[in-house]
């Protein structure tokens, strides 16, 4: 029978997963997060030394004390977009490679769940079925196991990306809140895209019939994604502080480096709730699947939640 968990069944299953391996998240954090933010930080401080750029976030953190006329401020914005567009590309690159990390998290989880609270079990009268078919039941892998797991899904989380994106952009065009949910949507896919291999408007499709059937989904993601950005702020915080007084709050390279260790340590706390997200949408793409080969209807109406 196919069981969905409860909230003590997703933390408790959530916990046994990140305690088991988390030598391996650390090593896969080292991997890819440490790199990728260390790139992001040279990227973002060449853009925001560029002068055409200098020239316009001068133009707009000044505010109303700003004594730019309106064509200044239109000149400073032409000037700037054509040095910034290419910038924004590698940072949007970096932002889909930063994601090879919840795509390796989401298959270790998948992997070590088959052995735990996401095992594919099931009744057919009084007999109890564990996982029908030898591949359904996984070996555990290493880190770079994963790591390669996740390169050979990067495509097909990039083409989700760019058509979920145009979703987002024509959602914000038309009003505001359909593009949030569109942002929403998008987010959760790439935990769609680790379990299952989906990709494009599939991936996208499966993940809103997920959230269709269980709205309760929506609340571990906001509830996870908050705890990541309260982290975020609260380790930005205390790394800025560290470098005033340490007399290095200037320096841009000191600066790059305390922002990718910074953030290699809230992934450590953050990777937490990359399992927990992956537990819940795993445990509801696997009733999804089971629901749809009819299983109940064959067995004589056993019930599937």
């Amino acid at each position: 029978m196919i069981e969905k968990l409860s909230v003590g069944g997703v933390l408790g299953e959530a916990w046994r997963i990140y305690r088991l391996h988390f030598f391996k998240i650390l090593l896969l954090i080292l991997l890819v997060i440490l790199p990728v933010s260390v790139l992001n930080g040279f990227i973002t401080d060449a853009m925001t030394n560029d002068s055409a750029v200098k020239v316009l976030m001068d133009i707009l953190n000044s505010g109303s004390q700003s004594t730019a006329t309106a064509e200044e401020v239109s000149e400073a914005m032409a000037a700037a977009a054509p040095r910034m567009i290419p910038f924004l590309l590698v940072l949007v690159v970096l932002l889909v490679l930063a994601d090879v990390f919840t795509i390796a998290v989401a298959r270790l989880t998948l992997d070590e769940g088959r052995h735990g609270a996401l095992s594919l079990n099931y009744k057919i009268g009084d007999l109890t079925v564990v996982n029908e078919h030898d591949a359904e039941l996984h070996d555990v892998g290493s880190a770079t196991d994963y790591f390669t797991a996740a390169i050979r899904r990067l495509p097909g989380w990039a083409l989700t990306v760019l058509i979920g994106a145009v979703f987002v952009f024509f959602g914000m065009m038309i009003m505001f809140f359909p593009g949030i949910i569109a942002l929403v949507l998008l987010s959760m896919s790439v935990y769609t895209v680790a379990a299952e291999e989906q990709r494009g408007i599939r991936a996208l499709g499966r993940t809103l019939r997920v959230i269709i059937s269980n709205p309760v989904v929506i609340l571990y993601f906001a509830a996870t994604f908050g705890l990541t950005l309260v982290l975020s702020n609260l380790v930005s915080l205390a790394l800025s502080g560290i470098l005033v007084i340490a007399g290095l709050g200037e320096n841009a390279i000191a600066g790059v480096v305390a922002s990718a260790l910074g953030t290699s340590l809230v992934y450590i706390a953050a990777s937490f709730g990359n399992i927990i997200m992956s537990v819940v949408m795993i445990n509801r793409l696997d009733i999804i699947n089971y629901r749809d080969r009819g299983v109940g209807e064959n067995t004589g109406g056993n019930e599937y939640y």
